[in-house]
């Protein structure tokens, strides 16, 4: 089974958060003033997102939108830095306006478009992410204002794996549904007992003996990620708002180390990539200086 720790969870709102009538967003945001008397705004083909700000990452943001769009309604969307020409388009804009909290958002919905404002473009991709949750089937948006920002500036979860590997399409499925319920840290287990996962260049037994174990059925399990790969996952999630912190276990739970590289445990005799939870033995030797040197360069990479 693979384990996921989640923490910080979905109801992470501002302080003074109360409940709000209105649609079903999560995490709930602060403040939800629907106007059901009011004309709905429809989400037609083709949309237009025009950005108040020019910048590389509310042009990201903006392009986020859009992807989320396309892929939702198959409709035509383009991002704009102005109101160009584009007849019978439904309009939807990003703009910068002075907030509290810097990943803070309000979202206004009207007949003839829907406003999205934000001081920092994180705001704005967490605005962008509740505008997805209120799109129904019939594209029809009743107007409302959503006021809204995070409780708490951690939002997390930890992905395990060392003790189960997942592909890079997984791991980024994974990151699509953080972003979706505004998580914005991915606490990145790479190594433990039971398996090395992350490429380092200087020290190739760790994904060539590290990275795999044999299991009790004889099979072999493992894999790895490349350095490519890494830096993929972590530019998927900086445009998701994502930040990627990877743990390196040390000096315990380092059996896949060790197996890789024998002198960098106590005794220097050969292990095997265990199969098995628990508590091990054999860990870095702090009375040697090569787990120091080893680490120097792991750390480096």
């Amino acid at each position: 089974m693979r384990r996921l720790l989640v923490t910080s969870l979905l109801a992470a709102t501002v302080a003074d958060a109360q409940p709000s009538p209105g649609p079903t967003v999560l995490p709930r945001p602060a403040r939800v003033d629907v106007r059901m008397a009011q004309p709905p705004f429809v989400l037609t083909d083709p949309v237009r997102i025009v950005l108040r700000d020019s910048t590389p990452e509310w042009a990201a943001a903006g392009e986020m939108l859009a992807g989320i769009l396309r892929e939702r309604t198959g409709y035509h969307v383009t991002v704009q830095n102005n109101f160009t020409a584009l007849p019978r388009a439904a309009t939807i804009v990003l703009q910068r306006v002075a907030t509290e909290n810097p990943e803070g958002y309000t979202l206004e919905v009207h007949e003839a478009r829907v406003t999205i404002s934000a001081s920092t473009a994180q705001g704005a991709r967490w605005g962008a992410q509740t505008l997805r949750q209120l799109l129904p089937t019939s594209l029809r948006i009743p107007p409302q204002r959503i006021v809204d920002a995070p409780r708490f500036a951690w939002r997390g979860t930890m992905l395990d794996a060392a003790r189960h590997f997942l592909p890079v399409a997984d791991v980024k499925r994974h990151l699509d549904l953080m972003a979706r319920y505004k998580l914005n840290v991915l606490h990145w287990h790479l190594t433990d007992d039971q398996g090395w996962r992350i490429e380092i260049t200087r020290f190739p037994e760790l994904t060539r003996v590290g990275a795999w174990r044999r299991e009790a059925d004889g099979s072999r399990y493992g894999g790895f990620y490349t350095q490519a790969e890494i830096r993929e996952v972590v530019a998927y999630a900086a445009a998701r708002g994502i930040t990627v912190v990877p743990e390196i276990e040390l000096p315990g739970h380092s059996v896949a180390a060790i197996a890789s590289y024998p002198a960098l445990g106590c005794t220097g005799a050969t292990v095997e990539v265990p199969r098995t939870w628990g508590v091990f033995a054999e860990i870095l030797c702090a009375g040697s200086p090569v787990p120091f040197e080893f680490l120097t360069g792991v750390l480096d990479e």
